[in-house]
């Protein structure tokens, strides 16, 4: 941990290869620190969310502390990811709240992201803003809450998500 100042200069720095390995040297650190760190890099670059998404999946669950100060920035791609990276460090339901106000959120996909997230969480905070979700205007946030209660609720969803056999989107059916 005594190199995270030269990692996070490698991240930002101009060589691509030399910010790809100091991206993966923060995920093997684990720390809040150099979770900060990352989440900094992913608000500069939008396109390296998938690697560090699956960089941080291995985090210790005090990470999703950080990653809720992330998920309310003004880029939707931003959120997106940052919900990605909290619904895999399967947050507390002390994060519900947060979570659940981006089941409002203008982007489709961040609904969505949202609504699996509070699958990870569950409890029945986030069952109601789910069950509000399954009648979404887009097909994603129907998916996405579908496959959220499943989570949330197991085998009591079925009796909320049996009409979705009906919908206009085979992506919602399937």
């Amino acid at each position: 941990s005594s190199a995270i100042g030269i990692f996070e200069s490698g991240l930002f720095g101009r060589d691509k290869d030399v910010s790809y390995f100091s991206m993966i040297a923060l995920g093997q650190i684990k720390t809040d620190l150099a979770a900060r760190i990352l989440l900094a890099y992913l608000r500069k670059d939008r396109l390296a969310g998938q690697k560090i998404s699956s960089i941080m999946e291995t985090f210790p669950s005090s990470a999703a502390a950080e990653v809720v100060k992330v998920i309310h920035d003004t880029d939707p791609s931003v959120r997106f990811w940052a919900l990605k990276i909290l619904s895999r460090l399967k947050p507390s339901a002390e994060y519900a709240s947060d979570v659940a106000l981006l089941a409002h959120d203008d982007d489709p996909a961040v609904r969505a992201c949202a609504c699996e997230c509070l699958g990870v969480i569950g409890g029945a905070h986030a069952a109601g803003v789910l069950l509000k979700a399954l009648k979404d205007s887009s097909w994603l946030v129907r998916a996405g809450a579908a496959h959220g209660l499943a989570n949330a609720l197991g085998p009591e969803s079925v009796k909320s998500i049996i009409g979705l056999l009906n919908d206009s989107s085979l992506n919602v059916i399937t």
